[in-house]
C-alpha cells in the first residue's frame, strides 16, 4: 500500500544517551555515594557529569569494569523508546528533540535511524552537550552484606539534561509534521518529562493539533513517573485542562499521585459501574478523576494488565480491561514505553479499544523478555503472534 497514507507518529522528548555500568559498593563509596543514597535518581550539571565520568575511571583503576570495556551505551529517553517501539511494530515514526553537536549526539541520531526512526530537531542548534543518563548498577547493599552476590540490584542514576533541555516553544515549526511531502505525521506523542519541563512547547503542539483538520492530528502524553507527578501535578493539570489531549497514559502509581486530592464526578452509567467494580476502588477513583482530562485514558497495571476509558462524544461509554501475558520478567526497562507504542500502533491502525489494550499489554511484556530496550523485530513479532493466538 501507499506508505504515505499510513498514520505517522512524531514523539517529543528529552533525548538522553544512557550509559550503564556495573560497579561495586566500594566504587560507589569512592564516588561519595553512601549506602543510603544508592538507588536514587538525581539531576546534575554538565561539568559535574564530566567530572563524574573522570572519577569513575579513577575509581576503577583506569579500567572500566564492563563487558564492553567501558560503558554500555544506548539511545534512551522515554519518547525515543516509544518511537523505536512504534517503528518495530510497523508504524512510521519520528523523534523530535534537541541533541548536542558532539559524538554522543551523532551516536543517538544514528542509533534511532538504525531502528527506522526519523530524527527531527529544531533549526536552532544547541551549544550544550547531548543529555546523558548515567546508570550505575550495583548489587544492593543488603545482598552484599548477606553475601548474596546474585541478589537484588540497585540502579543509581545521575542525569544531565544538557542540550535536551535547551529547547523552547519558539523552536517549534508546525510544518515539521508535513515531513517534506513524504507522508504527513498525524499523531504527536509527548513524554511527561518534556511536558513538565516545557509546558509552553507542549501548549504549542496542542495548538498545532487543533488547527490541523485535514487530516486530523491526534495527540497523546504520559505522566512519566510518580515522583514527577507529585512535584509537577499543577503543571500537568494545567497542560491537560486546556483540552486537546486525545490519549493520556499512566501507570497505577502515577494515576494515584495525580488523583490524590481530587473528588470524582458522581454520575456514571450502569455499564461503567460494572467496569469500575472490576478494577477495585482505588483505580476506579483514579479513572473517574482522569476522565476529565483526556478523550481516552489508559492506565497500565503491571502484571494485572491495563484498563482504559474512552469518551465518545460527551460520555465515557467505552471501558476496556486487558490481562498481561504471563512471562518470565528479565528487565522492566522500557516496558511502559513499549506498552504506549503497542496501544498507539493498534488504535491508529483502527483497532478497537479492547484490542488496543490487549496489544499494549503484549508489547509491554515483550520489552521485559531481555535486558535493555533493544529487542529485535523478529523476536517482537513472533512473541505478538504467539501471544495473540493463545
Amino acid at each position: 500500500g501507499d506508505d504515505r497514507r499510513a498514520p505517522g507518529v512524531v514523539t517529543f522528548g528529552q533525548p538522553l544517551v544512557d550509559l550503564s555500568m556495573r560497579v561495586t559498593g566500594e566504587t560507589l563509596r569512592a564516588l561519595g555515594i553512601t549506602r543510603e543514597q544508592e538507588g536514587g535518581c538525581i539531576g546534575i550539571a554538565p561539568d559535574a557529569m564530566a567530572q563524574l565520568k573522570r572519577d569513575l575511571l579513577a575509581a576503577s583503576g583506569g579500567v572500566l569494569p564492563d563487558d564492553e570495556g567501558g560503558f554500555a551505551m544506548c539511545a534512551g529517553g522515554s519518547a525515543a523508546n516509544v518511537a523505536k517501539a512504534l517503528a518495530l511494530l510497523g508504524t512510521r515514526a519520528a523523534f523530535y528533540g534537541q541533541l548536542g553537536r558532539d559524538e554522543e549526539g551523532a551516536y543517538f541520531a544514528a542509533a534511532l535511524r538504525k531502528k527506522g526512526v526519523r530524527v527531527l530537531a529544531p533549526e536552532r542548534a544547541s551549544d550544550l552537550p547531548t543529555g546523558n543518563c548515567l546508570c550505575l548498577v550495583s548489587s544492593s547493599a543488603a545482598s552484599e552484606e548477606d553475601g548474596d552476590g546474585g541478589g537484588r540490584t540497585e540502579r543509581t542514576m545521575r542525569t544531565c539534561h544538557g542540550a535536551s533541555a535547551d529547547i523552547s516553544s519558539k523552536d517549534w515549526n508546525p510544518r515539521t509534521l508535513d515531513n517534506g511531502g513524504a507522508g504527513r505525521y498525524t499523531h504527536m506523542h509527548a513524554e511527561g518529562y518534556l511536558v513538565a519541563a516545557n509546558p509552553e512547547l507542549f501548549a504549542q503542539l496542542l495548538e498545532t493539533a487543533r488547527s490541523d483538520t485535514s487530516p486530523a492530528t491526534t495527540t497523546s502524553m504520559d505522566l512519566a513517573s510518580f515522583d514527577l507527578v507529585r512535584a509537577k501535578r499543577d503543571t500537568f493539570k494545567k497542560a491537560l485542562v486546556s483540552g486537546g489531549v486525545s490519549v493520556l497514559f499512566c501507570n497505577e502509581e502515577e494515576a494515584k499521585a495525580f488523583a490524590e486530592e481530587e473528588a470524582e464526578e458522581a454520575e456514571i452509567s450502569a455499564q461503567e459501574g460494572d467496569a469500575y467494580a472490576n478494577v477495585g476502588p482505588q483505580v476506579s477513583h483514579c479513572l473517574r478523576v482522569l476522565r476529565r482530562y483526556a478523550e481516552t485514558v489508559v492506565v497500565s497495571l503491571g502484571a494485572q494488565g491495563c484498563v482504559a476509558l474512552s469518551r465518545e462524544g460527551r460520555e465515557f461509554d467505552l471501558v476496556a480491561r486487558a490481562a498481561a501475558p504471563k512471562i518470565p520478567v528479565l528487565d522492566t526497562t522500557g516496558a511502559g514505553d513499549f506498552f504506549t507504542a503497542g496501544f498507539l500502533h493498534a488504535r491508529l491502525s483502527g483497532r478497537t479499544l479492547q484490542e488496543s489494550c490487549a496489544d499494549a499489554c503484549i508489547a509491554g511484556a515483550a520489552a521485559c523478555l531481555q535486558v535493555g530496550t533493544d529487542i529485535n523485530s523478529e523476536t517482537l513479532h513472533a512473541f505478538i503472534q504467539q501471544t495473540r493466538s493463545m
